[in-house]
């Protein structure tokens, strides 16, 4: 890119503050028009509630703005990346990608084919498709190193079901294969599909492994979500509640994220809502594993007592850390007092996983208490919205 290249995309970041989500929504309705089989790899769910759109916009727009230092976006883009890896996104993709964004910018601001801006952004659109294919290049190499791991999907069959709260079950599930799995680092997750007859393709979605490492099985978490007024029924979710018996089979990918406990001793403080503390559950046991001299402090949230997740397991460690449940029906919405006090306050790092509106609140109320933002550790279920905001 040269220095007009850089100057015609940041004079387009007031149009793309304005009509971002517009832009993304015609991207992935052309796009998938065309290419329908990249519905086996896209959400649908989050298609119908805008959030892929969301974060595609939050994606653009952030490029735009550090278009002369990307590498401020390096974070962000190793979270895109792991999750393309663990979709198995290949690098011939990205062309197409770039075709239907360029097009969606044309059509949005009515462009001959020759507009200056038009080839700006196609070289960097091209800037940012070759960050991302090196990074996952990389992921793809590395997560295929270690004994017993695999590429592409492979087929493992159920193996156990325990219900742990109303519509949420513990799933585990066992190489089809008969072979071993490699150990996964704590925090991490994987994608699931499945392929639905009705739709005529796969659907996939990220689950974190919330059972110590082992070469045998892994264990997500699962909610089956319901659906409300403007909010799809989980398609996924339900199916594997409700129609998958022992011996059955999904496909995974390699345990992919980068949602670990930091490496450097201090306190901890895992703020969990809802199926959010299945991540930090993994973490949670490996740090008590480590044998911490570190303070430690668990605070949960949910909308009632009978939501609770890991009770009994939390009451056995009640000796080795401090605890804090919040019902909204009793006690109300989680309130950082504890974990802004000594020993965690400054000194701590702060683990967070729920809802979105969880995190935002959680996350801006310790940066307010003046926590670093390095300090505060964010898993998202949905696509990559927090940390490009």
């Amino acid at each position: 890119m040269n220095q007009e290249d850089i100057r015609l995309v940041q004079a387009s970041v007031p149009i793309l503050e304005e009509h971002a989500e517009t832009l993304t929504r015609l991207f992935y309705k052309n796009m998938l028009s065309n290419h329908p089989e990249l519905k086996n790899i896209f959400n649908l769910a989050n298609q119908a509630l805008g959030q892929q759109q969301k974060s595609l916009a939050l994606s653009v727009l952030a490029y735009a703005k550090h278009i002369e230092q990307p590498e401020v976006l390096l974070p962000a883009l190793e979270l895109i990346g792991h999750k393309h890896r663990s979709l198995q996104v290949q690098a011939d993709q990205y062309p197409i990608v770039g075709k239907y964004l360029l097009g969606a910018l044309q059509e949005l601001l009515d462009l001959p084919d020759d507009a200056p801006i038009l080839g700006a952004w196609g070289r960097a659109y091209q800037q940012l498709a070759d960050i991302l294919i090196e990074m996952e290049a990389k992921m793809y190499a590395a997560a295929e190193a270690p004994d017993a791991a695999w590429s592409d999907w492979r087929k493992f069959k159920l193996i156990k079901k325990e219900e742990l709260a109303p519509n949420v079950y513990h799933l585990y599930l066992s190489p089809s294969d008969g072979g071993e799995i490699p150990l996964h680092r704590p925090g991490q997750y994987l994608s699931l599909r499945l392929f639905f007859k009705e739709l005529g393709i796969y659907q996939a979605r990220q689950y974190s492994l919330n059972s110590r490492p082992n070469n045998n099985y892994y264990r997500i978490t699962v909610k089956a979500q319901k659906g409300a007024p403007g909010c799809p029924m989980g398609r996924l979710s339900n199916a594997l509640h409700q129609a998958m018996k022992i011996g059955d089979e999904v496909e995974l990918t390699v345990p992919a994220g980068n949602f670990h406990l930091e490496q450097k001793p201090s306190p901890s403080v895992f703020l969990g809502a809802g199926v959010g503390v299945s991540p930090l559950w993994g973490l949670l046991q490996a740090l008590i594993d480590s044998q911490t001299e570190q303070p430690i402090l668990w605070m949960d949230a949910y909308k009632s007592a009978d939501e609770q997740l890991f009770a009994e397991e939390l009451r056995s460690l009640e000796n080795q850390l401090q605890l804090q449940h919040f019902y909204e029906d009793q006690n109300g919405r989680m309130q950082l007092d504890e974990a802004l006090k000594a020993p965690f306050g400054l000194a701590a790092n702060y683990y967070l996983c729920g809802p979105a509106g969880f995190m935002q609140a959680q996350r801006k109320q310790l940066r307010q208490a003046g926590i670093p933002e390095e300090q505060i550790h964010l898993e998202e279920f949905n696509p990559v919205q927090l940390q490009l905001s």
